[in-house]
């Protein structure tokens, strides 16, 4: 994939980037869990443990409205505490807590309400995290199968949605041998990144919706770029870069991805 192959993805970008962040991060929209949601995000982004705990607590403690977002937020952020905890040097110690408060949390939404996919999809993501925060061995496999339950029951849905795409994206970037496919990772986040096109254009959705994942499937088309035996270091920059500018802050792809795609060697480019 060249560089001139790039553009119309990227310019999805440019239809979501605002000057207080991405779409799902504006403020202004209404609401005290529409606010704490626009929080979190931001959080995640900065990288910013500590905030992600408290405002995890305090949705858990509060009669929040509705119910089932509220309960899915407080596991988005235990989700991406977690997360974040994997990119620190050394691992923090509570990371696998992480995940099983997001997990508890998100099945919480689910009992709230059956049918919020979102937090289908983030159990998955808890479930994944928590199977490699652990030794090998340890339930691993009934974790990462439940996992992969999650998201097979979600495909047929997922095709206007960038968040679970970004999840089945995820998946495909296991090693060959467990079913990873890179090619088809880096459609799949293409194709994330054109559904938050759309989503961004069309009707207005309620506050508290989820509506992120445009800079993480962007995120992640630069990390397939930037691995494995196709690497390619221009490619790979320009993704990362079109992730920045909707995120500046993103301590994830600032500080880990661009020096890792910048230590990949000058021959690492397809013509």
């Amino acid at each position: 994939m060249t560089l001139a192959r790039i553009p119309l993805a990227l310019a999805a970008t440019a239809l979501l980037v605002t000057d207080d962040g991405p779409a799902s991060a504006r403020p202004g929209s209404g609401g005290l869990l529409a606010d704490e949601a626009r929080e979190i995000l931001r959080a995640d982004y900065r990288g910013d443990r500590g905030e992600l705990v408290l405002r995890a607590r305090a949705l858990a403690s509060s009669p929040v409205e509705p119910a089932a977002l509220a309960r899915y937020w407080a596991g988005f952020a235990w989700w991406r505490r977690g997360m974040n905890g994997f990119s620190e040097t050394p691992r923090p110690e509570d990371v696998g807590s992480d995940f099983e408060r997001g997990a508890a949390e998100e099945r919480e939404a689910l009992r709230l309400d059956p049918s919020l996919d979102e937090a289908r999809a983030a159990l998955a993501g808890c479930l994944v995290g928590m199977a490699f925060a652990r030794p090998e061995g340890e339930g691993r496999t009934a974790l990462l199968g439940e996992s992969t339950a999650i998201l097979s029951s979600l495909e047929p849905r997922a095709e206007g949605n960038p968040r679970i795409l970004w999840m089945l994206g995820g998946r495909l970037m296991a090693p060959p041998g467990q079913g990873g496919d890179l090619a088809r990772a880096a459609e799949t986040f293409r194709r994330g990144l054109l559904a938050a096109r759309r989503e961004a254009l069309g009707p207005a959705r309620a506050p508290a919706l989820p509506g992120w994942g445009a800079p993480e499937n962007l995120m992640s088309l630069a990390l397939v770029h930037a691995i494995g035996p196709a690497a390619d270091r221009d490619v790979a920059r320009a993704y990362a870069d079109g992730a920045l500018a909707m995120v500046p802050d993103w301590r994830f792809v600032r500080d880990v991805l661009v020096p890792r795609i910048e230590a990949l060697p000058a021959a690492a480019r397809r013509n």
